[in-house]
């Protein structure tokens, strides 16, 4: 008699056990690994709130901002702030703070889509890179050196006394300038992955190399990736500010924030406080913000790390 109600007993609680066990959901996974990364480092999860409070900004800025940022008002030319103008007018009487909300836009628009590019090319690069080895890779490298010969100013500015001014060239050029960076840093990465054990055994059971860089080697570059490119993020801004303070970036009346800097610096000896402090606290402010979220996620994906923090 006790051994049918053993099992009417493991019976009953089976379902109860298939629970317990069951693994979580997707969502359930992605607050778990939220609630970690804000117990870790706060100031990462400030810095992801100030980047994403910019991306709105960008989104709705022609909802948001108070006025057309291409008007000029000649009755209100290089005023203070004011209740009417917050953060004050230019030499147009163009207001500030809605060039600010557009130069937001293009702004992220060229630095997202030039890591997007730079990145892209790089990853797929330094993955065959690493992985095929041989000539293919010594003729990367060299290239590579070649590239990383010239500083990202300089080599950017190459790219557009040749490719002509516009926004298009303008991400063309600083996406080509975080191609090499990346590029090294995922060769690396593959090149001790592919001598592990699970390689190895995968190889052995004949797995394609096709297959074998999409299912086994490259989910290992991803945390990797992610903090280079936060990191790439904050250097295509001020790639970006660069090279419209020099005057080669976006063409005018378009506004970013390095033209906008550039701009007034240029047309004046002693430009108007707010005509400076604008801008550059917008550069300054994202910039930081994607640097410190980059060392937040490399210290939190790194398990060395990790454990140190909690």
């Amino acid at each position: 008699m006790s051994e049918p109600r053993a099992t009417a007993n493991l019976g009953a609680a089976g379902p109860r056990l298939a629970e317990v066990v069951a693994p979580p959901s997707p969502g359930q996974r992605a607050g778990r690994t939220g609630r970690q990364f804000w117990r870790s480092s706060p100031v990462g999860i400030v810095s992801l709130l100030l980047l994403l409070g910019a991306m709105v900004i960008a989104l709705l800025a022609d909802r948001i901002a108070p006025y057309d940022p291409l008007a000029a008002d000649f009755i209100a030319i290089s005023q203070p702030p004011t209740a009417e103008h917050l953060l004050g007018t230019d030499q147009l009487g163009r207001d500030v703070l809605s060039r600010i909300m557009y130069g937001t836009r293009l702004t992220l628009l060229i630095a997202v889509a030039a890591v997007a590019i730079g990145d892209g090319i790089g990853f797929v690069w330094g993955l065959v890179a690493g992985y095929a080895g041989g000539k293919f890779d010594l003729i990367s490298l060299r290239l590579l050196d070649l590239m990383m010969a010239f500083p990202a100013l300089i080599l950017a500015m190459l790219l557009l006394a040749g490719l002509g001014s516009g926004i298009v060239t303008v991400t063309i050029a600083i996406a080509v300038t975080r191609i090499p960076g990346t590029t090294r840093v995922v060769r690396a990465i593959v090149l001790s992955t592919k001598e592990m054990a699970f390689v190895d055994a995968a190889r052995a059971i004949g797995v394609a190399p096709i297959r074998m860089l999409a299912r086994h080697i490259a989910p290992q570059c991803v945390a990797p990736m992610l903090v280079l490119a936060s990191l790439n993020l904050g250097t295509a801004i001020f790639a970006e500010a660069a090279l419209s303070f020099l005057g080669v970036g976006t063409p005018p009346p378009a506004p970013t924030w390095g033209s906008m800097l550039g701009g007034v610096l240029a047309g004046a000896f002693r430009p108007p406080w707010w005509l400076v402090l604008a801008p550059g606290l917008a550069i300054t402010i994202t910039i930081m913000a994607a640097n410190l979220l980059g060392d937040a996620l490399r210290d939190f994906l790194d398990p060395r790390l990790r454990s140190q923090l909690q």
